[in-house]
């Protein structure tokens, strides 16, 4: 699996990236304590929904303060943070917090997400 991952692209990598994160939002916003109602939400509203966090564009399917639990709130609250700030940075700070530090591959991934 690392060397499959080793052998993509820089844009690649941001893609999958970008790609798992939505893919994860979409599945914990599936999920019946993310509703109000207490129902699995449809995995097209779940998807568009952490779509539209993770992008920042503000578009819902779904209304937020009626649909939405607390915990579906937070998840896409957490979205909206996580694509604002970029996974990248995110990934970054944590690395920073562990103490470990970045190689020349890693650094130059980061530098092409901030730019």
């Amino acid at each position: 699996m690392k060397k499959r991952l080793r052998k993509l692209s820089i844009p690649q990598l941001i893609a999958l990236g970008f790609a798992s994160t939505i893919l994860l939002g979409s599945i914990l916003l599936m999920l019946p304590i993310s509703s109000n109602s207490g129902q699995m939400t449809s995995f097209t509203n779940a998807l568009f929904t952490a779509t539209s966090a993770v992008c920042v564009t503000g578009q819902t399917v779904l209304n937020t303060a009626e649909h939405w639990s607390y915990f579906g709130k937070s998840v896409i609250l957490i979205l909206i943070e996580v694509g604002g700030l970029g996974f990248m940075t995110l990934i970054v700070m944590l690395f920073i917090f562990m103490g470990k530090k970045l190689n020349l591959r890693q650094r130059r991934i980061v530098a092409d997400v901030v730019n």
